[in-house]
């Protein structure tokens, strides 16, 4: 798994080609988002632990996923201007306070992994500039490609999370979005 522009826009316009109510169609673009990242989103943290003995884990990082999503309704979204902008800052705040990470065990029958609640950063803010691009495949390439570079690098959260794994206590720190 892996975040692509061309495989965001497969996977978040289709269902919105019947919507014709603007506030669902935000709605559901938002969700779309959401579920994208989710499913194709690989986040790498490293770690650094020592059993009650000063041993390190040799377990050095870890990858995980996200999960959850948000939706805010937008009247009159608008892809320019300052809806773009209004846009943008929904999105960031539902990106840092409606989604998780999970621990990388989350779905094994045996949970080796305790972790303090891993998040994206808490300050990072999407800003996405549209041109008035006549033609949707220029626009939708447009946002995906914006939106992808700054959700790779801006939303890393730099704040170590502190946690065990087996009998190793440390701290992990989120290095990577994919």
């Amino acid at each position: 798994m892996s975040l692509s522009v061309q495989g965001m826009k497969d996977f978040i316009y289709p269902p919105l080609r019947n919507v014709t109510d603007a506030s669902q169609a935000s709605k559901l673009f938002c969700e779309n988002i959401c579920e994208y990242i989710n499913k194709n989103a690989t986040i790498t943290y490293s770690w650094s632990a020592f059993n009650p003995s000063g041993d390190p884990d040799p377990l050095t990082s870890f990858t995980t996923h996200s999960v959850g999503k948000g939706s805010f309704n937008l009247n009159n979204f608008t892809t320019v201007g300052p809806g773009v902008n209004y846009w943008c800052a929904q999105m960031s705040r539902v990106i840092a306070t409606k989604m998780s990470i999970l621990t990388p065990d989350y779905y094994d029958d045996v949970k080796t992994w305790v972790l303090s609640p891993m998040l994206f950063s808490q300050t990072a803010q999407l800003n996405i500039k549209m041109n008035g691009e006549a033609d949707f495949e220029t626009a939708s390439t447009n946002f995906c490609t914006q939106f992808l570079a700054q959700f790779k690098t801006s939303f890393i959260n730099s704040v170590s999370v502190s946690g065990t794994h087996l009998t190793y206590s440390g701290v992990a720190t989120m290095i990577s979005v994919v």
